[in-house]
């Protein structure tokens, strides 16, 4: 049943209700003229959002109405328990409002002794089923279908004949029912107000054929809400948002890998709290076959071996991921919480990192581990990856980083056109800072990531220009770089950046490969003293006051400043000391 939205309307209260008008031939199954949900909200903006869901679940009942009314909404053998169950908890719940117990109890007369006292028992209360013969299904049948009949007739469902084998399930089913009530029942009058348990019966849940309207109404599942979360983030931020959506993916797929593919309304802050606790015990995906693992797998691996885990900050970063795509859901009023930030799991894992000191680790390249990096045999002995070509990018692009403080990939797309020089002879890259340079892929960060960035005196004297000019004037800064199915070009570079800083330098640094070089690039610009304006617009920082962005900082100012920077290739041996 396809029905427009509806716009929240304000009640007496002055708080947001949806209402809708029950189609007329649905009024006498719906038992209402209007169907109504308060939305328990005052904004308009919040209400708006709520109301999509509640109008969801508006078209799920009328097509459930409309079901009934044309006779295709039919009882099936697994409801025969939950029915009985329901009939149980209204009968009790009438019973624990009155204290009558004894209307489901047989007075009977017994002319035996009392054990305890010696007196004839006398006329007494006994149970339905010590009183009443049951010996056949028609037995059974009798004692049951009133209360059958008014069941069905309450769900607005079709009678079932007597004798048919459904009759015959509700039957025995009602029968057991009525026999733990009658039980209870006698069980309290004795006990005088001492507290007496109910038995257990079968928990809430509903009907086979409400099960397939909640289906409905709660059938997106998270790898749906991801599908569209996807599209949403691509519609807005185009090419630039592709790494990070390709991190998400893994994170959702991780999370079906251990819970299912759920549907987004299941996701309760129970769950939320077990995902936190199961990605504390992920262990790190490297080592023999832990990638061949389901997720599942690899914890008990990690289990029973001892396996190092994630860290805290990666826990913090999937949970992040997660509570993004859950936000997009309750903005589509799909939801109506965010399990991740309604239960605190976040605040918890990111209190966790505080107290452990992990916020604190360094994260720039110290001096001394600079000078180790740029005097290791990449730089001093031509050592090549044994198998990939990479050129010269295992050179130039750190030499490069240390000097501008340029992000991987910023370096790792350059082309020999992005080098350039000013009328007045100063030397700079242009990170995609004019409308010619987009296309082929390439892109940058944020909008202050495109700028302008002058190079410093060590560069040429290593032989950089050298270099740009064996090139040929079309092609890439390092043409043996190729884009990934992300876009990216750095990535091969970054796959053996890492494992040589490790393995062949011998280097123990918290700092990232290629990102230590940014951090220290800020350092070592604020002990020499250039001003923050300065090596932010030089870093690709946005500015920290609403005055920064006004203009540009002159790439004059900017060199004029780099001066200050130190010689790093005569520190580690590449230059010769003046």
């Amino acid at each position: 049943m396809v029905l427009a939205m509806t716009r929240p309307t304000l009640d007496s209260r002055g708080v947001y209700q949806f209402r809708r008008k029950v189609p007329k031939h649905l009024i006498a199954v719906v038992g209402k003229v209007d169907w109504k949900r308060s939305l328990s909200t005052r904004d308009p903006a919040v209400a708006l959002r709520m109301a999509r869901a509640v109008s969801e679940e508006c078209a799920q009942v009328f097509a459930l109405a409309q079901g009934i009314y044309d006779g295709s909404v039919r009882l099936d053998a697994s409801d025969v328990q939950q029915l009985a169950a329901r009939w149980f908890r209204e009968e009790l719940s009438q019973l624990e409002a009155t204290g009558e117990y004894w209307r489901w109890l047989v007075e009977a007369d017994d002319d035996s002794l009392d054990l305890r006292t010696g007196e004839p028992i006398g006329r007494h209360f006994s149970t339905f089923q010590s009183e009443v013969s049951v010996d056949s299904a028609a037995d059974l049948s009798r004692h049951t279908s009133p209360f059958i009949a008014a069941m069905l007739e309450a769900h607005k469902l079709p009678p079932v004949a007597v004798g048919t084998s459904l009759h015959a399930q509700l039957a025995e089913a009602f029968w057991s029912h009525l026999c733990d009530l009658s039980t209870l029942c006698l069980a309290r009058i004795e006990a005088s107000g001492r507290y007496v348990p109910s038995p257990v019966i079968a928990p809430v849940a509903p009907l086979s054929f409400e099960r397939a309207a909640v289906t409905k109404i709660e059938g997106r599942t998270l790898l749906a809400v991801w599908e569209a979360y996807k599209t949403d983030r691509i519609a807005s931020k185009g090419a630039a948002t592709a790494t990070t959506l390709n991190d998400y993916r893994g994170i959702v797929q991780h999370f079906v890998e251990l819970f299912g593919d759920i549907t987004i309304s299941s996701f309760t802050n129970e769950l939320a709290q077990e995902y936190r606790l199961k990605l504390a015990r992920t262990p790190v995906s490297k080592g023999e076959g832990i990638r061949g693992m389901t997720a599942l797998e690899q914890i008990a691996l990690a289990d029973a071996q001892g396996l190092p885990r994630i860290s805290p900050a990666t826990t913090k970063k999937r949970l992040r991921a997660m509570s993004s795509i859950l936000t997009f859901a309750k903005d589509m009023g799909w939801i109506q919480t965010n399990p991740i930030v309604d239960s605190g799991v976040s605040k918890r894992v990111a209190r966790d990192i505080t107290k452990a000191g992990v916020s604190r680790r360094r994260k720039d390249y110290s001096r001394d581990e600079l000078k180790t990096i740029l005097s290791s045999p990449v730089f001093v002995a031509d050592w090549k990856p044994p198998v990939t070509d990479l050129g010269q990018a295992l050179y130039w692009m750190p030499l490069l980083a240390a000097y501008t403080g340029a992000r991987q990939n910023e370096l790792a797309q350059l082309y020999v056109r992005d080098v350039r020089q000013t009328p007045e002879g100063l030397n700079y890259l242009s990170i995609l800072n004019d409308d010619a340079d987009d296309g082929h892929g390439r892109r940058v960060k944020t909008a202050s990531s495109r700028r302008d960035v002058p190079l410093h005196a060590d560069l040429f004297a290593l032989g950089f220009g050298a270099y740009v000019e064996s090139l040929s004037s079309s092609g890439q800064l390092f043409p043996k770089l190729v884009q990934d199915t992300l876009g990216k070009f750095g990535q091969s570079f970054g796959r053996h950046w890492g494992p040589y800083l490790v393995k062949v330098v011998g280097l123990e640094s918290p700092a990232a490969p290629m990102h230590g070089f940014r951090h220290a690039f800020k350092t070592l610009c604020r002990g020499v003293g250039i001003p923050d304006d300065v090596h932010e617009a030089i870093t690709g920082h946005s500015g920290g006051t609403v005055g920064r962005s006004y203009g540009s900082m002159p790439l004059a100012r900017m060199a004029e400043e780099l001066r200050k920077f130190p010689s790093l290739a005569h520190e580690a041996g590449l230059l010769p000391l003046p």
